[in-house]
């Protein structure tokens, strides 16, 4: 695994993102360029060759599985798993977990 395989971008920004879930920081292209060191065009281009993607869809969906886990896993109100997972409100989690999930976090939990 080179330094500058893309796996190398996709594996800093996984880690970096988790550090903006905790501070509720929203995810931009151009400070995920910076923190791996490279130009905004070329995180782009690499996210959309090795994962047909970008880089805030693609940090979208770790929060959006992280939600889903606790969801599944714990007794944590929603309001708490939105906020713990980098969401503004529960309803701004809860429409996008519908967009992926096809329901919404309650009918998970129920089911």
């Amino acid at each position: 695994l080179g330094i500058r395989s893309p796996i190398y971008f996709i594996l800093k920004i996984t880690r970096s993102n988790f550090i903006n879930i905790e501070q509720r920081q929203p995810t931009r292209v151009d400070e995920l360029a910076r923190i791996t060191g490279v130009t905004s065009r070329h995180l782009l281009r690499l996210f959309r060759q090795e994962l047909d993607t970008t880089p805030v869809q693609f940090c979208l969906e770790i929060r959006l599985q992280r939600a889903h886990s606790l969801i599944l896993n714990t007794t944590m109100a929603l309001s708490d798993i939105a906020a713990a997972t980098g969401f503004n409100s529960r309803s701004h989690m809860t429409q996008r977990y519908r967009n992926r999930y096809a329901e919404t976090p309650t009918q998970t939990r129920l089911n």
